[in-house]
């Protein structure tokens, strides 16, 4: 079981999450995510071995920053279409 799948991110209050698994090369799925969240830019810039599926991004409505949060990640735009095209 994957570290980051542990943790529950979505049982959190973080609203600023900016940076915080910059370059982790060992994050392989994406953690759910606080509905609190608000702040996402380069939340998972360059995380190279991340895949998955994304929740729909409406469930995220205090989510207004996502500029690359999955830059450099093997998540796509295609796969996800209600997220914006800035979080690639």
């Amino acid at each position: 079981m994957d570290f980051f799948n542990i943790i529950g991110l979505e049982n959190t209050k973080i609203t600023d999450g900016s940076y915080m698994f910059y370059q982790n090369y060992s994050l392989r799925t994406i953690p759910s995510l606080p509905t609190t969240l608000t702040n996402a830019n380069k939340m998972f810039y360059n995380c190279e071995n991340m895949t998955g599926t994304l929740p729909d991004y409406s469930n995220f409505p205090n989510l207004t920053n996502v500029t690359d949060m999955f830059y450099g990640t093997q998540i796509t735009k295609e796969d996800n279409p209600s997220w914006p095209a800035s979080a690639w």
